[in-house]
C-alpha cells in the first residue's frame, strides 16, 4: 500500500511536468488513427447532405484563398450564410485552401476542432484535480465512439461540442473569478459557439441564466461585467443575425422541426424526445467512458473542494 500511494504521489509531478507532450501526443495518436482510416476506407465519401463542405469552400473563395475566388466585401460574404452561422465555414475554409477540398482532406479542419475539444477538457480537469485527471478526460474523449465517427464525417457537431465547452469552462472561471478579462472571454467564447451553430444556444442557455443571476446576486464588479458581457456577445452576433435574421428562423424550423416529423423522429417537445439522447448515451459514449466517469464521479464526490483547491494550487 504504502508502494502504490509513493507510485501515484510520484506519477503527479511527472504528468504535471510532461502534460503539454503527452496532451499532444494523445492528439496526435488520435489525429493518426483517424488519417489511416480515411486512408483505409475506399468507400465514396457521404454526401454532403447540409453542404457544410460547400459552405466552408464557399467562404474560402468569398475570403480569397481558395482558388477560383477572390474578396467582394462583407455583404457578400454574409449571404453565404443565410441558415447556418458562417464561423465554422470561415475557419473550415481557411484550412481547406491549406489542405485541400477533397472530403478526406477536409477532415483536417475536423483534426483542428478535436485538438481544442482536447485542450479544453484537459484544462479543465487539470484546474480540477490536476494534470492526470485532465489527461485522462482527454483519453477517454478519445475513445467515445460517436466523437470517432464525427472526427471523420464533414459536419459540425465537433466544432459545436469544442466551442460550447470552452464558453462554459470559461463562464465558470468567471463565475469564481470574477475578473473582467474572465467574463470578456466567456461572452468571446460564447458568440463563438452561436456564430458556429445556433443549437449551441440549447447548451448554453441555463448555465448562461445560472451564471447571469448568480453574478447579479454577488454584485460589485460582476454586474458591470454582465452588461459589458451581453454588449459583447450581441455586437459579434448582430451583423450575421440582423442580415440573415427570416432564413435564419425558417431554416431553423425546416431542419429541427420539419424534418424530424419527416424522417419519424419524436417530436422534441415529447418525453420520448427527452429520452432520445439518454436511452443511446452508452453507445453513443462507450460503456468505458461512461461507467468510469460515473464512478469517478461518485467515488470524487466527498472531497470534491480538496481537490479542486489542490488542482487550482
Amino acid at each position: 500500500m504504502l508502494t502504490s500511494k509513493h507510485s501515484i504521489s510520484a506519477a503527479k509531478p511527472l504528468l504535471e511536468r510532461y502534460f503539454w507532450p503527452l496532451l499532444a501526443l494523445i492528439w496526435l495518436a488520435a489525429t493518426g488513427l483517424d488519417r489511416l482510416w480515411l486512408h483505409l476506407d475506399q468507400r465514396l465519401p457521404a454526401w454532403d447532405q447540409a453542404d457544410y463542405l460547400n459552405s466552408a469552400l464557399d467562404h474560402g473563395r468569398a475570403l480569397g484563398l481558395v482558388a477560383g475566388g477572390s474578396w467582394q466585401g462583407w455583404q457578400p460574404l454574409l449571404d453565404l450564410s443565410p441558415k447556418i452561422p458562417p464561423l465554422a465555414s470561415l475557419l473550415n475554409g481557411t484550412v481547406l485552401a491549406i489542405a485541400g477540398d477533397h472530403p478526406d482532406q477536409a477532415a483536417w479542419a475536423l483534426s483542428l476542432w478535436f485538438g481544442m475539444l482536447l485542450l479544453v477538457v484537459a484544462l479543465w480537469g487539470r484546474e480540477l484535480m490536476g494534470a492526470g485527471l485532465g489527461l485522462g478526460a482527454a483519453l477517454l474523449c478519445c475513445l467515445m465512439p460517436l466523437l470517432a465517427e464525427l472526427r471523420v464525417d464533414y459536419v459540425l457537431e465537433i466544432p459545436v461540442c469544442a466551442s460550447c465547452t470552452w464558453a462554459l469552462w470559461l463562464l465558470g472561471r468567471w463565475l469564481k473569478g470574477g475578473k473582467w478579462l474572465q467574463a470578456l472571454a466567456a461572452a468571446a467564447a460564447i458568440a463563438a459557439a452561436l456564430l458556429i451553430k445556433q443549437s449551441a444556444l440549447l447548451v448554453l442557455l441555463l448555465p448562461v441564466l445560472w451564471v447571469s443571476l448568480s453574478a447579479l446576486w454577488l454584485g460589485g464588479p460582476r454586474r458591470l461585467q454582465l452588461l459589458a458581457a451581453m454588449a459583447l456577445v450581441l455586437a459579434l452576433l448582430l451583423p450575421w443575425l440582423q442580415h440573415n435574421l427570416v432564413t435564419t428562423l425558417g431554416g431553423t424550423q425546416r431542419a429541427t422541426l420539419e424534418s424530424a416529423a419527416r424522417e419519424g423522429d419524436p417530436n422534441a417537445s415529447s418525453l420520448a424526445g427527452w429520452l432520445w439522447y439518454p436511452k443511446r448515451l452508452p453507445a453513443l459514449v462507450g460503456e468505458l467512458p461512461l461507467f468510469g466517469g460515473i464512478a469517478g464521479l461518485v467515488n470524487c464526490q466527498p472531497g470534491a473542494g480538496q481537490w479542486q483547491k489542490n488542482g487550482s494550487g
